[in-house]
């Protein structure tokens, strides 16, 4: 009220910007978190298991993904708020570039490790049996991770509708 926000207006903004990234979050579950379930339909719950657990080898750097998302959003957001889009995605392209080196050597070394890796976190042979997914899951993580770095930029500069439609193809 002493700032004289109209909370109409606000609701509005909030709601055109939040909607996309509501059903972006739905295709990224479909994308990524459903398959353990769906296996456990279609399939059973012991190889949903087997596949969860090779799915787990790449929970560490997604949680770092994570935190990059929250460290670096309020300094492209400052970008934009500088009326700067050039630098915006000069810093979103570098940002881009150490996530994704920092994504494929991760990827690299679960790939070239996971035998012993699965061996020491699973004493179990069905566990071991899904390690041939590590690399499909690798890829999966790399383009991922490239993906939720440009999102950044694409929410700074309001475009989540992109993000929406970039997740959905990925859904399908």
């Amino acid at each position: 009220a002493q700032a004289n926000l109209n909370p109409e207006v606000i609701h509005s903004e909030l709601w055109s910007f939040g909607k996309w990234l509501m059903f972006a979050y739905f295709a990224n579950w479909l994308t990524v978190i459903s398959y353990p379930l769906f296996i456990t339909i279609f399939i059973n719950a012991e190889l949903a298991g087997a596949f969860r657990s090779v799915q787990n080898l790449f929970l560490p750097f997604q949680q770092f993904l994570a935190a990059i998302t929250l460290l670096v959003l309020p300094r492209l957001a400052a970008q934009r708020a500088d009326k700067n889009d050039l630098r915006l995605f000069v810093v979103t392209r570098r940002i881009a570039w150490i996530v994704g080196f920092a994504s494929f050597f991760y990827c690299v070394g679960i790939i070239t490790f996971r035998y012993p890796i699965i061996r020491f976190l699973y004493a179990n042979e069905v566990y071991s049996s899904f390690s041939g997914l590590t690399p499909y899951l690798a890829l999966a993580t790399l383009i991922g991770s490239l993906h939720i770095i440009l999102g950044l930029a694409l929410r700074v500069v309001r475009q989540t509708n992109i993000i929406l439609w970039s997740k959905g193809l990925a859904a399908l």
